[in-house]
């Protein structure tokens, strides 16, 4: 503890925007994991099916596919961009109190309109992430930014094991009746509102000093020509993209395998992301470390390994207990994937546009987002959900080694 105040105090003489940030990330971390991890069950109590699954998956990365470059040239227009980030994040939250109105339905109604209300809910998503994203890039720099995001992820996860736990073991075992059970959603979603809300007062708390960058607000459609003629960003984009497609292949498969297969309730549920958690606040600070040391393209090569490899023995995980062990080592692994792709997407993009380099960035992983689940069914309904999970791992072993050539030559470039 006495080591992590002096990394504050060390940090904030260097930025101030660094316990804002924390404070943000710890929000957010709280809003999300107050419902998300548990809403393909809730897709599945309210009548879903694994179509309806896959699709949970696919159809937010449509809509963000979709509104990610238009929505740059508004976002770039501005040459301050908390305040519209905020209009961005309060859109996006009302859509989450909105599910409070799913289990009301009639049945057959009740996961279209799921699906619906979390597609929709992607638009103003996407580009609060793309604001965001242009607003580290500003904010924050260098190092400052790599340990800032470190040091928020593993203090975010801290929070995600206290809430998703707690919210499992809530839904889990209050309820004595599946009616009941919905009434605890749809409390949750509330309280997820409630703290989106909380959230975004914390993000207006940022200190948005940095200037523009001259003429970024005069771009247009014409400035994608250029970002289309960017080498280094357009090779940080494919290799990242390929990664980002087989990785994303496996989630609808996975979340398949442990609530159809391994009959996974919210605690157990809750429990896969408690021990995913843990594996990541106990790692958080080395990552920092290793990026500092072997650099972001190593860091990433590594950790998309070893995402390759945590996903494989998924399908040695014959019961949820074998499976929350394993889950220690996916935790790791997507806490250094989450950390270096954004701190590398940012280095790759320069300052003077860089929305629209975020945007395109944003569009191509997202419309990758809305094409890999239905690798997914075809997978499921051809080879046995063992097998698919294999094929899928074999597919990260090979983004992997992408992202490996990428660093060696990075390497030698330098």
């Amino acid at each position: 503890m006495k080591r992590f105040r002096y990394s504050i105090k060390y940090l904030n003489r260097l930025n101030p925007n660094i316990m804002v940030f924390i404070i943000y990330g710890l929000l957010y971390d709280m809003m999300l994991n107050v419902y998300r991890p548990f809403a393909v069950k809730f897709l599945e109590r309210v009548g879903g099916t694994e179509f309806h699954i896959s699709m949970f998956y696919a159809l937010p990365g449509l809509v963000a596919a979709a509104a990610a470059l238009p929505g740059s040239i508004l976002i770039a227009r501005k040459t301050r961009k908390k305040n519209i980030t905020t209009v961005f994040f309060l859109v996006s939250r009302a859509f989450i109190l909105t599910l409070v109105l799913v289990p009301a339905l009639p049945m057959p109604a009740r996961p279209i309109v799921f699906l619906a209300i979390i597609g929709l809910m992607n638009l103003p998503e996407i580009l609060a992430q793309i604001s965001l994203q242009g607003f580290l890039g500003m904010v924050f720099d260098g190092q400052v930014r790599a340990r800032a995001i470190a040091l928020r992820n593993k203090f975010g996860n801290v929070i995600v094991l206290i809430v998703t736990l707690s919210t499992g073991l809530i839904i889990s075992y209050f309820p004595r009746t599946e009616a009941e059970r919905l009434i605890c959603y749809q409390v949750f979603f509330v309280i997820a509102f409630l703290t989106g809300l909380a959230e975004v007062a914390v993000f207006r708390r940022f200190n948005e000093t940095a200037p523009a960058v001259d003429g970024q607000n005069k771009i247009d459609m014409s400035f994608y020509k250029r970002v289309l003629r960017d080498k280094k960003f357009l090779r940080f984009l494919v290799a990242a993209l390929i990664f980002q497609f087989f990785w994303q292949s496996g989630w609808p498969i996975s979340a398949v395998y442990q609530v159809s297969y391994l009959k996974a309730n919210e605690i157990w549920l809750a429990i896969f992301a408690v021990t995913s958690g843990v594996g990541s606040f106990a790692t958080a600070s080395s990552i920092a470390r290793l990026i500092g040391k072997r650099g972001n393209a190593w860091t990433l090569a590594l950790s998309a390994t070893a995402i390759a490899v945590s996903f494989s023995l998924t399908a040695l995980a014959g019961t949820l207990p074998v499976m929350a062990v394993f889950n220690i080592l996916a935790g790791i692994a997507t806490l250094g994937v989450n950390t270096t792709l954004l701190n590398g997407l940012i280095e790759s993009s320069p300052d003077e546009g860089r929305i629209v380099y975020l945007a395109v960035y944003n569009m191509a992983v997202n419309f990758s987002a809305f094409l890999s689940p239905f690798v997914s069914s075809i997978l499921m309904a051809n080879f046995h959900i063992k097998t698919a999970i294999l094929i899928v791992a074999l597919m990260r072993v090979f983004s992997a080694s992408i992202l490996w050539h990428e660093f060696l030559c990075g390497k030698k470039a330098s």
